[in-house]
């Protein structure tokens, strides 16, 4: 018996059972989806390549259905590419900086989300003790840039220093960093939903670019696009710190933005980025003001 979702008549796949409990693959692929994205169609659809033995599955929300035949049909085509926003202040910033993205821990398990914070409450510790949270390796992700540009935002984790420091200056707090992830791709990526999918880590610098900064401009948010490697970003900065420690960080940190970073009519480029602009507009005899 065959396990088959069906999207449309011409969007019909055939999916396989993984050695994880609730997790499918898309047969000879490294595309993975959570079987809590599907529901057991009723009836059949008019497909003449479905059988009456086959369990069909589909997508019932029309949104999500869109969402994913448009996120299966890039990795069909080699032209996805994962992202993910997080803040500089982020466990796993140190170790991005060396070249390596992780995630919590070494449990190769599709998961919804890392775990975070553990529940402390009695009833949170004795459920933990029966069933240990598991610590995957798997990073949550997006395929939509503007989806992980609003989750790193959200992920930004402010302290009150970095918030004064940031209505008085341009301050880069968040990144997003980008990795092929199409069917070509050195990579297995697992559906969950429209805005979070998992790809397994961790990913190693040649892997991974950083494709966007996220500033706050004088208490208003804003982005530049970028292609930086993993040793080209700015200095990690402290979670939960003291004034001093914001300061020290601030006095790299703002180095870093002087060295890389011009702002023409309030939007910020990369110093490398404008003089291309330049050279540009300088070959072809109409300069460019920005």
């Amino acid at each position: 018996m065959r396990q088959i979702l069906y999207l449309d008549n011409t969007t019909i796949i055939e999916l396989m059972p993984t050695r994880w409990a609730g997790i499918l693959v898309v047969k000879a692929t490294r595309l993975y989806v959570s079987i809590q994205a599907l529901s057991e169609s009723a009836n059949n659809p008019d497909a003449s390549i479905i059988r009456d033995t086959d369990t069909v599955y589909t997508i019932m929300e029309r949104f999500e259905r869109s969402e994913f035949t448009k996120f299966y049909r890039q990795y069909i085509a080699d032209e996805l590419v994962w992202y993910r926003g997080f803040a500089g202040s982020h466990f796993s910033y140190p170790e991005m900086r060396d070249g390596k993205l992780v995630s919590e821990g070494e449990d190769d398990i599709p998961t919804y989300t890392m775990q975070g914070k553990p529940d402390t409450s009695v009833l949170g510790m004795v459920s933990s003790f029966f069933s240990p949270p598991k610590k995957t390796r798997w990073l949550p992700g997006c395929f939509d840039v503007d989806t992980a540009i609003t989750a790193g935002h959200q992920s930004s984790s402010l302290d009150p220093h970095t918030r004064q420091l940031m209505m008085r200056l341009d301050v880069p707090l968040t990144f997003v960093a980008r990795s092929p992830a199409g069917r070509n791709a050195d990579a297995s990526i697992c559906w969950f939903h429209s805005g979070e999918q998992a790809i397994r880590g961790p990913l190693y610098g040649g892997q991974f670019r950083i494709c966007r900064v996220i500033w706050m401009k004088q208490g208003t948010p804003d982005y530049s696009t970028c292609d930086l490697a993993h040793h080209q970003i700015p200095p990690v900065r402290p979670f939960e710190p003291s004034a001093e420690q914001i300061d020290t960080w601030w006095r790299a940190c703002s180095a870093w933005v002087d060295a890389n970073w011009v702002v023409r009519r309030g939007l910020t480029f990369m110093k490398l980025d404008l003089s291309k602009i330049a050279s540009a507009s300088a070959s072809t005899g109409s300069l460019n003001s920005i």
